[in-house]
């Protein structure tokens, strides 16, 4: 859990807001947003008491609205304008592309940044329900420090063919029963997030559970290429696509979470 009024990541001060999606990708995904029925972004409250598989689903919505007004102050301005900006600017072409549906090499270095960029939005977009976090202060800072994801994370994506999700990004979080001792832990400790960005979807997973390997392997969703942990080099778009249907049961639990 941060510390309130410092920044997620360093835990410094002079906080400034920052948008869950940057402004550059408004063109690009204003069309998206002006066509779907959905919320562009969404929260679900935390779902919990259950050891994987057999997680019951989440108990309902939290929050949710337009997503390019959405904008969080929970990071310092140090972060905001120095090492994330300089993150943002080299995964900016290839997001480009990747919103756009054209070709691109999505090599260890490609895939590293797009898991980099959409697990800092992931780490922001949580803090907006924060009793519900289940990201800890030491993976904030862990990513501070480092610069890379957590032990424990894993992302994904894949080409996306439908409308609802063009523009959009949905989170949830739960309690999931540490196996080795029994113990449910007293606040959160599983995430997943979704992020659908033009002809692109990627999702976030993450767990601190002493179980978590376990966890992040039964939530991974079928039919998305993993980016992170690396596997192999890929050619952007891949094949198959991904639907509505397929993307609305992974996002909402639908048969990860039930």
């Amino acid at each position: 859990m941060s510390v309130p009024g410092k920044c997620i990541f360093c835990g410094g001060k002079g906080l400034t807001k920052e948008h869950l999606f940057p402004q550059w990708m408004r063109p690009l995904l204003q069309g998206y947003v002006e066509a779907s029925e959905l919320p562009s972004y969404a929260q679900l409250r935390t779902f919990g008491g259950l050891s994987v598989p057999g997680l019951p689903s989440a108990n309902g919505w939290n929050n949710q609205g337009y997503i390019f007004n959405k904008r969080l102050r929970v990071v310092c301005r140090s972060c905001n304008n120095g090492w994330m900006s300089q993150q943002e600017q080299a995964t900016k072409s290839l997001l480009t592309a990747m919103i756009e549906g054209r070709p691109a090499p999505l090599g260890q270095d490609e895939q590293f940044q797009l898991a980099l960029w959409c697990a800092l939005r992931a780490a922001i977009f949580e803090r907006d329900d924060p009793k519900n976090a289940a990201i800890s202060r030491y993976q904030y800072r862990y990513i501070y420090e480092h610069r890379t994801l957590p032990d424990g994370w894993k992302v994904f994506a894949a080409s996306y063919s439908g409308l609802e999700w063009a523009a959009r990004m949905f989170h949830l979080s739960g309690k999931v029963l540490n196996i080795n001792d029994q113990s449910m832990p007293s606040a959160p400790n599983t995430h997943l997030t979704a992020i659908g960005m033009g002809k692109t979807i990627c999702v976030v997973l993450g767990s601190t559970a002493t179980n978590a390997s376990f966890v992040t392997t039964r939530l991974s969703p079928t039919g998305l290429e993993q980016i992170w942990p690396f596997v192999q080099a890929l050619e952007w778009p891949v094949a198959p696509e991904i639907g509505d249907e397929a993307l609305g049961q992974i996002a909402y639990g639908t048969p990860y979470f039930m």
